[in-house]
This record gives C-alpha cells, structure tokens and sequence, in this order.
C-alpha cells in the first residue's frame, strides 16, 4: 500500500467496493488517505441505480468521498488527454475526466481498470490487489 495523502477513486472501484468486493473495502476503510471521486464518477453510479430506493442508498453511501467537480484546469487536461489519445487508444470520455481529475490534482487513480489508462505517463496507478469480481451494482 503506498503511502499518499489523498487519493482519486475511479468509477469501477466505487463499484467494487459497493457491490461488496471485500478486498475494494478493506482497501478503502484501511487506507489512511483523503478519498475523493470526479462529478463524473458521482455520475456514473448515480446512473446504474435502480430505482429510487437503491439511487438513495448509492448516494448515502458515496458521500463520505469528497467529490471534485470540472473546473477549466481539468478541461484543459481532459482536452489534451482527447488529442493525444482519442485516435491512438481510443480513451473514452468518462476515462479522460477521471484521469484530468487526477492529473489536475496531481492525485494518484485508484482504478481496477489499468488496461485503459496505463499508457498515461504521467498518470499514477497504484497497485492494490483488488481483481473485479461483478460489472455494474448488482444487488448492492
């Protein structure tokens, strides 16, 4: 586990850890760092909700997670991230948000998801161990 004061949490991890991936929860709980998520990741589980009573329950449960909201410094690096791999890796739009989020804010990415922003130099990915056990909620 490294040892960093704050960390960005990606969207598939969120979703681990709600889905009840033990190893995504003990991560969280045992990390001594601030947890935060991009608006878009908020966004993202919001929208896997089932129902009114399951979108509560995600929103109740997220918000001990500080959420950073889109500024024009992140647009600015989201941009950049689009040109330079929009063509060559095919980066989604929801991937390139988070990883300006982070690069913004200089915060390493927590994410199960390393296949698709590894080719991020600058992007830090730290190791964790958590392997993905279920897409989407689920019933969390």
């Amino acid at each position: 586990m490294e040892d960093w004061q704050h960390q960005l949490v990606d969207t598939d991890f969120m979703i681990e850890m709600l889905a009840a991936n033990e190893a995504a929860f003990d991560y969280i709980t045992k990390e001594n760092a601030a947890l935060y998520i991009s608006v878009i990741t908020r966004a993202e589980l919001i929208r896997g909700a089932r129902d009114k009573s399951h979108m509560t329950k995600i929103i109740r449960n997220i918000e001990p997670f500080t959420v950073i909201d889109m500024d024009s410094e992140i647009s600015y690096y989201f941009n950049q991230l689009m040109e330079q791999y929009a063509l060559s890796h095919q980066i989604g739009i929801s991937d390139a948000i988070i990883a300006a989020t982070a690069l913004n804010y200089n915060l390493p990415l927590l994410t199960c998801n390393t296949k698709h922003l590894k080719y991020i130099k600058s992007l830090y990915l730290p190791a964790h161990g958590v392997k993905p056990q279920r897409k989407g909620l689920g019933n969390f």
